[in-house]
């Protein structure tokens, strides 16, 4: 069974990244494992529903992090107004999150499009896009 998220890219310059999530749950375990798959659904379903919501399809021509931003926006607005079914309340949707890597700092970082952080337990999992 797994154990964690784990996914890793290979950043400009060479430099991989390894993205995980490591929910606050007992290593093995049934219900840690489907922690780990339901987390990963609902962060899948979250960003259908914010594209289904933007009419992603309009933005075939926009730029990149116009499409992140309004994803963000319109999924934080739709949590404020109580659109979004209720397990997404559970979840903090962050945009262009700056990842820190050796000999890359400031606006030379790396960023990540879209990251879902869970509320739900304390170790506060994050799973990346």
């Amino acid at each position: 069974m797994p154990t964690r998220l784990s996914r890793r890219c290979l950043l400009p310059g060479g430099n991989e990244l390894s993205v995980q999530s490591r929910p606050n749950r007992v290593v093995g375990t049934a219900d840690r494992y489907e922690y780990v798959v339901q987390f990963r659904r609902h962060c899948h379903q979250l960003i259908a529903i914010g594209y289904g919501r933007i009419n992603g399809e309009d933005h075939s021509s926009s730029d990149e992090d116009f499409i992140t931003q309004r994803l963000k926006e319109t999924l934080q607005s739709a949590q404020r107004e109580g659109t979004l079914p209720r397990w997404a309340d559970q979840y903090f949707v962050i945009d262009q999150a700056p990842v820190s890597v050796p000999e890359r700092v400031g606006k030379e970082r790396p960023k990540i499009d879209i990251a879902i952080e869970s509320t739900e337990s304390r170790n506060r999992p994050v799973y990346h896009f």
